[in-house]
């Protein structure tokens, strides 16, 4: 027991003074995440703009909003943004929420005291380092498994 509260202690005055000192810790994934973020605005940006001519052109021309299906044609419209903003947001969340899942299930199955075999990402996936890292440690420790000849 004495030993595992010395590495505690060891452990808490080895992370004390490692603060980060600004937002970006990992700037190959925060920047791919950035341009990401930024393309799904420039598009919603690009296609509210559209939307908004249509709607100034329409106040212009009141007689077009006799018919109901240029109302209509803007809801509908408008849906399909939402609805392709929310599909484009889910394909990048993805490629973090999947790695983030097959990582857990990973450390779930050692901590169970199972032997598992390396964790592999999928092309383009994020957290390819922390993946990499992780079958290092667990080799190291010996709770993964040897490939079969």
């Amino acid at each position: 027991m004495e030993g595992t509260e010395g590495a505690r202690v060891q452990v808490a005055a080895r992370t004390s003074g490692d603060r980060r000192q600004g937002y970006v810790v990992s700037p190959g994934f925060q920047n791919r995440f950035r341009a990401k973020l930024l393309m799904v605005a420039l598009i919603v940006g690009v296609i509210e703009l559209g939307l908004s001519m249509a709607v100034s052109y329409l106040v212009e021309n009141p007689h077009l909003l006799e018919s109901k299906m240029v109302p209509l044609w803007l809801a509908a419209t408008t849906l399909l943004l939402c609805f392709f903003v929310v599909k484009l947001c889910d394909r990048v969340s993805h490629r973090v929420a999947g790695p983030d899942y097959r990582l857990r299930r990973a450390l779930e199955a050692v901590q169970r005291g199972e032997r598992i075999g390396p964790i592999v990402l999928r092309k383009g996936d994020e957290l390819q380092d922390l993946a990499g890292a992780l079958n290092a440690t667990l080799q190291q420790l010996g709770a993964m498994e040897q490939p079969k000849d």
